[in-house]
């Protein structure tokens, strides 16, 4: 009884199976607009997914139970067959119907988001978020982990930059404050016009007296002679009149030059 059950199933399951097959090359045959839906469609992205999905479905027809024990291996197979129809999405034909859409066709293109950031992106997303599926307590730490080393870094780097710019603005706001006053403004433009022109003749010749005029100040009193002092004069006359050369040299803030220079 078991084996004609199970002969009467297989039987079933091929007239079902064969049934399929003609249906879909009949449409395929006879109803001309099927190509180009076809082609417009998935095009060569066909191919992957009616392999998976037949593999999906001979597994859940005959050994459900591979489904749940190797439920890793479907959903990355899955992945995977996502990752192969949004590339093919970004091959094109030199002409015909290909030309315009892709070897994806329309479902690859949105699959992929139609620009390469976009699937950089989606893909890298996708790549992150199945190994949290597959093993969440592992994955899950490794990425709080980096998510708070991230976040220190991000925070130590915002920092800098408002420093950065609390320095930017304190000067700009010291030099805005020279522009609006007019004093200061006026003494910027002065300089700037001395550094592109150079002095001008009032100033050289003042440069020029200050290099020629002579410094007294320069003088040593040992240039003058002892002989200078008359004989007749006592040892207290002497020192009276050093004390007031002291006191008239310590009143007054400028030198007299010698007898013997003039």
């Amino acid at each position: 009884m078991r084996i004609m059950i199970s002969k009467l199933t297989t039987i079933a399951d091929t007239t079902f199976l064969l049934g399929l097959a003609i249906c879909a090359v009949s449409i395929y045959l006879f109803i001309p607009s099927s190509h180009e839906w076809a082609a417009e469609s998935l095009a060569f992205g066909w191919i992957p997914v009616l392999a998976c999905s037949s593999l999906f479905l001979g597994l859940l027809r005959y050994k459900p139970r591979f489904l749940v024990r190797y439920w890793r291996y479907v959903i990355s197979l899955t992945a995977a067959c996502i990752v192969v129809v949004g590339a093919l999405s970004f091959i094109h034909a030199d002409y015909g119907i290909l030309s315009k859409t892709s070897f994806g066709g329309h479902w690859g293109q949105n699959v992929a988001g139609g620009h390469v950031v976009v699937t950089a992106l989606r893909f890298t997303l996708l790549a992150l978020v199945i190994p949290l599926i597959f093993y969440p307590k592992k994955y899950g730490r490794l990425y709080l982990s980096i998510l708070n080393k991230m976040s220190i870094r991000l925070w130590e780097f915002s920092t800098v930059i408002f420093k950065v710019l609390v320095l930017i603005s304190k000067y700009l706001s010291i030099y805005v404050y020279y522009l609006v006053n007019s004093r200061h403004r006026k003494l910027l433009a002065k300089r700037f016009r001395k550094y592109l022109l150079g002095p001008n003749e009032h100033e050289k010749y003042i440069e020029f007296e200050k290099e020629n005029s002579l410094d007294f100040t320069e003088v040593d009193d040992e240039l003058v002679p002892e002989t200078a002092i008359p004989s007749g004069l006592s040892k207290n006359d002497s020192s009276s009149t050093d004390s007031s050369k002291k006191v008239s040299s310590a009143k007054s803030k400028w030198r007299l030059p010698s007898l013997n220079l003039l």
